[in-house]
């Protein structure tokens, strides 16, 4: 799947909510789903300055030369968000 067809899917789930809050709620459902790091991951190195929320990516080189990226927070919005990122990247 490509970026732009991810990002139609994803414009596509938003779109069904008409009231704000059920698209915050997606987004801590999306978070929910998220596997998050582990303690020992969540480091300074991976840490995310600058956020108001504690927030952690780490992105792990695969052998075909390509990256993925995994991510937490101690905030569910925050999470859900860097979770759309995953999912688009």
């Amino acid at each position: 799947m490509t970026i732009q067809d991810t990002l139609q899917e994803l414009n596509e789930l938003f779109s069904i909510f008409d009231d704000p809050k059920e698209k915050f709620i997606q987004l801590m459902d999306m978070a929910k789903e998220s596997e998050g790091l582990s303690e020992s991951e969540r480091t300074e190195e991976n840490k995310v300055y600058g956020c108001t929320s504690q927030a952690w990516v780490l992105m792990d080189k695969q052998e075909d030369r390509t990256f993925y990226f995994r991510t937490d927070s101690d905030a569910m919005i925050v999470k859900g968000l860097l979770t759309l990122l995953v999912k688009i990247f």
